[in-house]
């Protein structure tokens, strides 16, 4: 290997190792196939590959398709926990602080359900017993 891979030439690997053609690879990285071909050339390079099929096997051979895909994976779930966290804001009226999402808050501040004190059940299992930490 001539260089460590970019995360890009990585991403580029492990979706054709999922049996991606370069159209679709293109497509999930919002970029072109003629990119897509770049980048897989320059990957074969770093590699010592001599076409994809041969890239991708020396990739798992030495893990980074497993090191891609558990990145991957926890990126997505850091995105999930984070939009849940967007929705779940405290709000405060009359006095009580509860969570807006949990008890039904409409625009015009009227409760369309239980009133959920915060911080609300759906925030403490995100946070676990220890409180996040």
């Amino acid at each position: 290997m001539t260089g460590p891979l970019t995360d890009r030439e990585l991403a580029v690997i492990a979706h054709a190792a999922q049996g991606h053609s370069y159209r679709r690879i293109g497509r999930t990285l919002h970029t072109t196939e003629g990119t897509v071909s770049d980048v897989a050339r320059r990957a074969f390079r770093k590699l010592g590959a001599a076409n994809m099929a041969h890239a991708v096997h020396l990739a798992h051979e030495r893990g980074l398709i497993a090191l891609y895909a558990e990145r991957e994976r926890a990126e997505r779930a850091e995105a999930a926990v984070e939009r849940v966290r967007a929705l779940h804001q405290p709000l405060t009226r009359a006095g009580t602080t509860c969570c807006a999402h949990c008890s039904g808050w409409d625009g015009r501040f009227r409760c369309h359900g239980v009133v959920t004190p915060w911080p609300c059940p759906t925030l403490a299992a995100l946070d676990g017993p220890d409180g996040g930490a």
